[in-house]
């Protein structure tokens, strides 16, 4: 656990956006067997979901439910802004005297089978990030929820701190972040499926944007930015 939870510290302090630490999140939870991650940013929730997205496996599936039933009125997400420990659907009906028949219908896909878990991240008494993993067959162990429970956290507090990293695009930060691992602009291109001029076009956009010379002052001030 503790190398797992090394190994999740040192690829989200190499991010350089939010989208990038959560999307490491979403790695580890799929390794644990959750397929399916959303993060939410409290701050940003209002009346509708999708502008508090911080990241969605099924980004489409959650947006187009929650414009039929409001995500501010789900019994799982009161349940999570009560309590500051991971829960299960389980524990969800045991809080609130229902059954989990009925509770599956407040959630995007209620005819799945899937066993769905949340990680709710308080501060100051407050829900500020909201954590839900589900898959088939997950690792739901006392050890993987501690697990997962610790990077939410740490996932929270690294996005929090990045405010200044958003002057990057998302293809900007996730160029920037490959060239920082070592990767060519070639490398850079078959991962995220551009043309090498195109990674070059970029990485000089970047560069441009945050007033560096090269490749290596574009990282480190990115970096220094996003609070690293």
């Amino acid at each position: 656990m503790i190398d797992t939870l090394n190994r999740f510290v040192e690829t989200a302090f190499a991010s350089i956006t939010p989208s990038q630490v959560a999307e490491r999140f979403a790695t580890l939870a799929a390794e644990l067997g959750f397929g399916s991650t959303l993060i939410v940013d409290t701050a940003k929730l209002k009346t509708t979901l999708p502008p508090a997205i911080v990241f969605a496996t099924t980004r489409a599936t959650v947006a187009s439910f929650d414009r039929k039933i409001p995500f501010l009125t789900n019994p799982i997400w009161h349940h999570a802004a009560a309590v500051d420990t991971p829960f299960d659907l389980a524990e969800v009906c045991a809080g609130q005297g229902l059954r989990e028949s009925e509770l599956r219908l407040w959630l995007p896909n209620p005819d799945s089978n899937q066993h769905p878990i949340c990680l709710p991240v308080h501060r100051d008494g407050q829900l500020v990030f909201y954590v839900a993993c589900w898959g088939d067959k997950p690792d739901d162990t006392r050890i993987g929820r501690a697990l997962l429970h610790t990077c939410a956290h740490a996932t929270y507090d690294r996005s929090n701190a990045m405010s200044r990293a958003t002057l990057l695009s998302t293809r900007e930060a996730d160029c920037l972040y490959w060239i920082a691992q070592g990767k060519t602009y070639s490398e850079t291109g078959d991962i995220l499926h551009l043309a090498t001029r195109t990674v070059r076009a970029v990485v000089a956009t970047v560069k441009q944007k945050l007033g560096a010379r090269t490749k290596s002052e574009a990282i480190a001030k990115a970096v220094a930015f996003a609070g690293g």
